[in-house]
Formats: C-alpha cells, structure tokens, sequence
C-alpha cells in the first residue's frame, strides 16, 4: 500500500508540473503578456495595438503562432541562458535565436509560475516605466525586480 500512495503522489506532483497545452502569462497586477513578435510585454498601455502572448506547449517547449501567419511559422519562446536577456521568440521563418538561448526547460511550479529548469527568475528593469520586456535574470538581479509570471490555462 506504501507503493501505492508513493506513485500516486509522485504521478499527481509530475501532472502539476506539466504546462497546460495552451495558456496565457500573467504578471503582477493582472497584466495578461502581450508581444511584438520579438519579446514577451507588459505592456498596458498598448493592450489595444498588441497581441496576447497566446502559447502552447509541445514537451516542455514553448511556442506561439501569430494570428495573421501561416501555422507553420511558429516561433519558439526562449531565454538566453549565462547572461540576462529578454525573453524572446525565434525568428517564425528561420527559427533564429542568439547563441546559447535555450528553447526547453520550461515548466510551471505548485504555485502556478512559469520556471526554466525550475527556476522563476523573470523580471523588470527596476526604472522602467507601464510598458516593458520581461527578462530571464537567471543569474543576476541587480537592477531589476522579480516578476512572478502564472500560467493561465485555456480553453478553447
């Protein structure tokens, strides 16, 4: 019976930890990410002229597709691993990204954040105004702050 449980709570704690198939970021303060093709946004001020950063899982890959592009021009999320970077998207055509990005290692914790490799290490610049790009600290938060990104399911 002590099997039992172990591998009931082993396999409820790993089906936590799976993104849903599609979902949405959300930061502090309700702001749903907008992109501008390039980078994930906190962006209010232009919620009206920007599209919802919509996104699906594949493993433990993230892609998204824009709206107006032909479906096999997705684009891969990624954060630049070793340095402090926006997080990104490849290019939809080429899938070109800088080096050492790393377009796996995504993954959701109990509290519902957004991790890479288990780490929730996304943030601001600490002066920047309403409108600006998420970045992967991964290393280093010095002039920045720490911004908890949940993961929204959908459903469609």
């Amino acid at each position: 019976m002590k099997f039992a449980l172990t591998t009931i709570s082993f396999v409820a704690t790993s089906l936590a930890a799976s993104l849903p198939s599609s979902f949405t970021l959300v930061a502090e303060g309700g702001n749903t990410l907008l992109t501008d093709g390039n980078h994930a946004l906190i962006a209010p001020h232009l919620a009206n002229h920007l599209p919802i950063l919509i996104l699906n899982r594949i493993g433990d890959q993230i892609t998204y597709t824009s709206d107006d592009a032909p479906p096999f021009t997705w684009q891969n999320l990624y954060v630049v691993e070793g340095d402090i970077e926006p997080i990104g998207l490849t290019n939809p055509y080429t899938g070109a990204m800088p080096a050492n990005a790393s377009i796996s290692g995504f993954g959701v914790n109990e509290q519902g954040h957004l991790t890479h490799k288990g780490n929730t290490e996304f943030g601001t610049l600490a002066a920047a105004e309403d409108d600006k790009p998420i970045w992967w600290l991964g290393y280093s938060s010095g002039r920045f702050d720490g911004v908890p990104l949940w993961v929204k399911e959908l459903r469609m």
